[in-house]
């Protein structure tokens, strides 16, 4: 009974440690593998002791996956991985082909706190000890050629008091490519959360600094004449002095200095 629930089709290697079989399961099989309900599948399987199974090509050539009849993913002969691409180059090439472009390439869930079990998402991992160097995403578009340039970064590194046994400090740094210049690094945001626009040692929640010239912040509001731009200062939660343009919503262009 081909239908049956132990029904299977083996097609058997072995040797003096085990065998590798090529297995044909019927459509009633009930038996589960890897947590699958074996019925109408294919499968190929190390199925006694031994070290492993291997699967790979001998010659220079790519090994490919496929589902619905359509390349899925490969690995090409230089051991770069291709999901959604057929000329991956790099060591992990992922390419979204989706006609909606708001779709992701990567998706993750999860609920954990990174401070206690970590959480869902990509681990990068810098294996150069030194203590200059940088980890990170880096974000290239390509040119008239198909050449890619990098456009910016996400970077990380140590910082000092790094001890590698218990104390790990570390910051995060925004990076972009001026026109006619090489990736700079514009922010970071350090250790203990102080944020540096301008500047890699900022001294406090914000610091702005600007070579050349005064650094300044513009607050431009469009929209309800009863509203305006504000800078409000508050004390345990609660809103004391605020400065701004039309700070009462009058409509005039004065500068005001508010106490709420």
């Amino acid at each position: 009974d081909a239908a049956g629930t132990s029904a299977v089709a083996n097609f058997v290697a072995q040797a003096d440690w085990g065998l590798v079989g090529i297995s044909a399961h019927g459509s009633g099989r009930t038996v589960n593998q890897f947590g699958v309900a074996l019925g109408g599948w294919g499968e190929i399987s190390s199925q006694t002791a031994g070290n492993g199974l291997i699967v790979g090509t001998r010659p220079a050539k790519p090994l490919v996956f496929g589902t619905n009849s359509l390349e899925r993913m490969r690995i090409d002969s230089a051991g770069n991985v291709g999901i959604g691409t057929t000329t991956p180059t790099t060591t992990l090439t992922v390419q979204n082909t989706t006609a909606d472009a708001k779709t992701a390439a990567f998706y993750f869930t999860g609920t954990h706190d990174p401070s206690t079990t970590g959480m869902a998402g990509v681990d990068l991992k810098n294996l150069n000890n030194t203590s200059s160097a940088l980890g990170g995403l880096s974000f290239a578009m390509t040119d008239a050629t198909n050449a890619q340039r990098h456009s910016g970064a996400i970077a990380f590194g140590k910082e000092a008091g790094w001890t590698g046994s218990s104390d790990f400090p570390g910051f995060i740094s925004f990076w972009t490519r001026p026109t006619g210049g090489e990736e700079t690094e514009q922010m970071r945001i350090t250790s203990t959360g102080n944020v540096g626009i301008g500047t890699t040692t900022p001294s406090d929640l914000l610091e702005i600094y600007k070579s050349g010239g005064i650094p300044g912040i513009v607050l431009n509001h469009a929209g309800e004449s009863s509203m305006s731009s504000r800078v409000r200062f508050s004390d345990d939660g609660t809103v004391k002095w605020g400065i701004g343009v039309d700070i009462n919503g009058n409509g005039s262009d004065d500068f005001w200095i508010h106490d709420y």
